[in-house]
């Protein structure tokens, strides 16, 4: 799931984060703003192609997706419009609810979401909140 939402996400944002690869021996690691692009796609496929589904889930993940928008504009020095721009080029945004929502696109994301626990999401979220300095991408896998 994460390689193909990495995949249909990634771009560079140069001056809010940086590309941190993992040093030699060291675990990889999801970094702050591939988590980030992970949780606003998946609150815009919640909202848009499964309302009034799976409301803890989706409850969740709009909560989490506005903490790590906090982390781009506090630690990454992102504006608000900033954010919102760089949110509407990697989520999808501005495509039309019918391609949106399709399996081999952003849409496709939300159900594997739905087999994760949410506890565990969350103390994956927590650690990843919790790290010092810029956001950076990391492994992204």
């Amino acid at each position: 799931m994460i390689v193909r939402l990495i995949l249909a996400l990634a771009a560079p944002l140069a001056m809010a984060v940086q590309d941190v690869p993992p040093r030699s021996g060291e675990e990889p690691t999801v970094g702050t703003v591939c988590l980030w692009a992970i949780y606003n796609t998946l609150d815009q496929v919640g909202k848009r192609c499964h309302s009034g589904e799976d409301a803890a889930l989706q409850a969740f993940v709009a909560e989490g997706a506005g903490r790590l928008d906090r982390v781009l504009i506090d630690k990454g020095g992102l504006t608000e419009a900033q954010l919102d721009k760089f949110k509407r080029e990697q989520t999808g945004t501005d495509m039309p609810d019918a391609e949106f929502c399709k399996a081999e696109g952003p849409g496709g994301f939300y159900g594997p979401a739905r087999s994760q626990d949410i506890d565990g999401m969350r103390r994956d979220l927590e650690k990843v909140l919790a790290r010092p300095g810029k956001p950076v991408w990391g492994d992204c896998l």
